[in-house]
C-alpha cells in the first residue's frame, strides 16, 4: 500500500494563502498538489541555437578557463561531503572551486547560461543568481508572482532561468 504525506495549509500556510492540500507519494510520485507549478517544455532547437550563437561572442580564453573551472567545480559538488549530503544548492557556493567561476565576473554569464540548458548542472543557478545583477533576470521565490512555484525542481528553475535571460537577449 502506498503511503502518503499530506501537506496542509496549516504546515505552508505562514507563507502562502490559499494553497489546497495535496498529496505526494513517498516514492516521489507527484499524485496531486494544487498550486505547484513545473516547466516541463524542453528548449526549443532554436532557442539552444540562439545561446551557443552567444556563447560564440564570448572570447575562447574565457570559454577556456571557464570550462576548466567549471568542471572543477561540479566534480567538486559531486564529490565533497560539504554538497553530496546537502539538500541545499547554494553549499556549492561554500567550496573553494566556486570562488575561481564567481572572480571571472559577468562576462561568464552565457557560458552560465549554456552550462543549465544541460539539466544536471543546475546547481548552477547559484553562480547565475550570484552573478546576475539584474533582478528582474533573476528567479526569486521572494517574488510574489513566483508564489505558485514554490514547490518546482531545481531543474524546472533552470529551464525558467535560461529562457528569461534568453528572452531579454531579444531586448
Amino acid at each position: 500500500m502506498r503511503r502518503f504525506m499530506f501537506l496542509a495549509q496549516l504546515f505552508l500556510g505562514l507563507f502562502f494563502t490559499n494553497l489546497a492540500v495535496g498529496a505526494i507519494c513517498v516514492t516521489g510520485e507527484q499524485i496531486f498538489l494544487p498550486g505547484a507549478l513545473e516547466d516541463s517544455i524542453p528548449l526549443t532547437t532554436a532557442q539552444i541555437r540562439k545561446i551557443s550563437m552567444i556563447i560564440d561572442t564570448v572570447d575562447k580564453q574565457t570559454k577556456v578557463e571557464f570550462d576548466d573551472a567549471f568542471e572543477k567545480w561540479k566534480e567538486d559538488w559531486l564529490s565533497n561531503p560539504i554538497t553530496v549530503f546537502s539538500s541545499d544548492t547554494h553549499d556549492a557556493m561554500n567550496l573553494p572551486t566556486y570562488a575561481v567561476l564567481k572572480n571571472m565576473g559577468a562576462k561568464i554569464l552565457p557560458l552560465v547560461v549554456g552550462k543549465l540548458t544541460d539539466e544536471t548542472n543546475f546547481v548552477a543557478l547559484v553562480l547565475y543568481d550570484d552573478l546576475q545583477k539584474n533582478p528582474t533576470l533573476k528567479i526569486s521565490y521572494d517574488d510574489p508572482k513566483q508564489e505558485g512555484w514554490l514547490l518546482e525542481g531545481e531543474q524546472s528553475r533552470s529551464r525558467r532561468t535560461v529562457k528569461l535571460w534568453l528572452a531579454a537577449q531579444d531586448k
